[in-house]
């Protein structure tokens, strides 16, 4: 399906598409916007090495779900950051086994710093809207660039979910 796009888009590749449901080691916590980018960093670091120490390696890029972006930016946002699996591990103190939600989802590709993710989520919720599609469960963001080997912020993608009623 080819979406319509409308001005101030062009960048933007929005789309539906359907996903299933995949096992994830992750870490839940509280956080408002300005702790996000510091918290969902510490994080995938801790999931990661609690799956090296399991033997266990990840099946696709990091991510991050989140309630959606309130207008408040002091609001708290229940965050699940971590990375997909094979099967479920085994959680501790910190570390949850998580189910990324699977089904109908709309998707845009964000190319660019995390700091103007807002503004491809709010184009993409718009374009949602037009489409007259219902959000069903929060937002995650996969991060498909890896800040460590490409230091070029313009060229870091990350792929952005909306999953749908």
């Amino acid at each position: 399906m080819k979406p319509e796009m409308g001005a101030g888009m062009a960048n933007i590749n929005l789309r539906l598409e359907y996903t299933k449901p995949q096992s994830a080691a992750a870490v839940r916590s509280a956080q408002t916007r300005a702790e996000l980018g510091q918290h969902i960093g510490q994080a995938l670091g801790d999931v990661l090495a609690h799956l090296k120490t399991l033997g266990v390696q990840s099946v696709g890029p990091p991510f991050a779900h989140y309630s959606l972006i309130t207008p408040n930016p002091d609001d708290r946002l229940d965050v699940i950051a971590g990375w997909p699996v094979e099967q479920p591990v085994h959680a501790n103190d910190s570390i949850i086994s998580w189910i990324l939600p699977g089904g109908k989802a709309a998707v845009a590709t964000h190319t660019g710093p995390y700091t103007n993710i807002v503004q491809t989520c709010q184009e993409l919720l718009d374009w949602m809207a037009h489409q007259h599609l219902e959000v069903a469960d929060g937002l995650i963001e996969q991060y498909i660039s890896n800040p460590e080997t490409e230091p070029d912020q313009s060229k870091w993608r990350t792929e952005i979910y909306i999953p749908l009623k």
